[in-house]
């Protein structure tokens, strides 16, 4: 018996897509290895699977043939494949940010997406900021400046490679957000500050109890924005 590893993964790592008409067996490394069109009992457009000379059809970024997660949406034959790279991207998102709108999150990557770094989505400061003594009841020690100051929200979207080293650098874990993690990094000059964007005042995060009726509010009038639309 020959020890000479199969070319072949084995049938139960192929993912199963289907429109109800024909079907396709998708290897862990995205490569299309079986697909008959029209119909199931149609030739065989990809052979891969019985035949490493028969054709295939791979849908994955180079150079990286083991994807980081596959999971089946629930309720749907639609396969999602996750691929970490160097120059790929991480969108962090807050969970105390549900009325996040969908604009916002198009601009984001709209401006950042040939960015070598990332960005952030923020807000500039509108209010007038005062900087407390620190005593129990405090007093105004001063009023900050507000010129140039932003807000910041989430989602915050970075390239995996940059994100990576910054966390893996002293201090990395330990700080208020992804974007402040990056900021050391580029500081120690490995690599540029992140970008500012536009972000919107309705995405706001839930902190105080009364802030569950306004994300109520938000919710539901972009709801019926969507509904209108």
């Amino acid at each position: 018996m020959s020890l000479t590893a199969s070319p072949f993964p084995p049938i139960a790592d192929y993912a199963f897509l289907s429109n109800c008409h024909t079907g396709a067996l998708v290897a862990p490394d995205g490569s299309v290895d079986w697909l008959c069109v029209p119909a199931f009992d149609s030739p065989s457009a990809f052979g891969n699977l019985l035949d490493r000379g028969a054709g295939s059809f791979r849908l994955g970024p180079y150079g990286i043939n083991t994807p980081t997660a596959r999971t089946y949406v629930p309720g749907t034959n639609v396969m999602t494949t996750t691929w970490h790279t160097p120059g790929g991207w991480i969108l962090v998102h807050d969970a105390a940010r549900p009325c996040v709108p969908r604009e916002a999150l198009f601009r984001l990557v709209e401006a950042v997406e040939n960015d070598a770094v990332g960005g952030l989505l923020a807000m500039p400061v509108a209010d007038t900021l005062k900087r407390g003594d620190g005593d129990a009841e405090p007093r105004v020690a001063r009023t900050e400046a507000r010129e140039a100051l932003w807000q910041a929200q989430t989602p915050q979207m970075f390239r995996y490679g940059v994100l990576a080293r910054a966390y893996a650098a002293p201090g990395g874990a330990d700080a208020s957000d992804d974007a402040l993690v990056v900021e050391r990094l580029a500081a120690r000059g490995a690599c540029a500050m992140p970008r500012l964007v536009m972000g919107s005042p309705s995405n706001l995060k839930i902190t105080w109890p009364e802030d569950f009726a306004l994300a109520a509010a938000i919710l539901a009038s972009q709801a019926r924005q969507e509904d209108a639309a």
